[in-house]
């Protein structure tokens, strides 16, 4: 999916803690609780830490505090993990899963709403990074669509391989792929705190039985945001 893998081997070794797993190039530290106690965590995690191997190893946050090029991208790897064995439903339930629990509970765990980029350092590692991060990346590919997404990224991977990057370098380098404007993602998705809440004010249409014009009405609120978010793609469906 992101180029060929870098290194002569790969391994995962089973060791007797309980806390996570750790990756290093070639090979894999797994918590030997994840497979006996948390099975139905294991494949997923499994997933998460060889992807490093392209977003971490490869490629690599030039500060802590841009983490989520790491971390954010490692656990989206996840849910592209289940779109490419479970099928298209399995990811869309583990996004929709991640989305609800970053709207609910990652300001909860962190201690406050954060950017994903310019992180405190004692949330290099938290919820902001990991599961906001990931929501950011879905974000990103909804914004630029599959084919130019999955182009743009392993292009983005070899480009600095074995080399570090930073959340504007990223942002730039993919900018050349899509005429979307990806300066403004960044700035409301990646820069500022919070989200954006869109809901349907009012509507009205006048027509014919054939043909009908519908006049809509969105109403932008911002959840802790600094900004209201600017050319937001919004998909509207008109039922009967």
């Amino acid at each position: 999916m992101w180029g060929p893998y870098r290194w002569d081997r790969i391994g995962y070794f089973i060791v007797p803690f309980t806390a996570g797993a750790m990756e290093h190039a070639t090979n894999i530290g797994f918590m030997q609780y994840y497979l006996s106690q948390i099975p139905e965590e294991a494949e997923s995690t499994m997933a998460h830490e060889l992807s490093h191997h392209w977003f971490g190893d490869l490629v690599t946050c030039a500060t802590a505090d841009e983490m989520w090029l790491n971390e954010g991208w490692a656990s989206y790897n996840e849910y592209l993990f289940s779109e490419k064995f479970y099928g298209r439903g399995a990811y869309m339930r583990d996004v929709k899963d991640n989305h609800e629990y970053v709207l609910r509970q990652a300001h909860v765990s962190d201690g406050g709403y954060y950017a994903v980029s310019g992180v405190p350092t004692n949330l290099t590692y938290g919820r902001t990074v990991y599961d906001k991060g990931a929501d950011v990346c879905r974000a990103v590919r909804a914004y630029m669509g599959d084919s130019l997404f999955f182009t743009a990224i392993r292009s983005y991977l070899n480009h600095y391989a074995f080399s570090t990057a930073t959340t504007a370098q990223f942002r730039d380098y993919l900018q050349l792929f899509t005429s979307a404007n990806l300066t403004s993602l960044f700035d409301d998705w990646v820069y500022q705190p919070g989200f954006a809440h869109f809901e349907i004010d009012s509507f009205g249409y006048n027509g014919s039985a054939n043909l009908y014009n519908i006049f809509v009405r969105v109403k932008q609120r911002m959840h802790h945001a600094d900004h209201l978010y600017q050319q937001v793609p919004i998909i509207i469906t008109c039922i009967d």
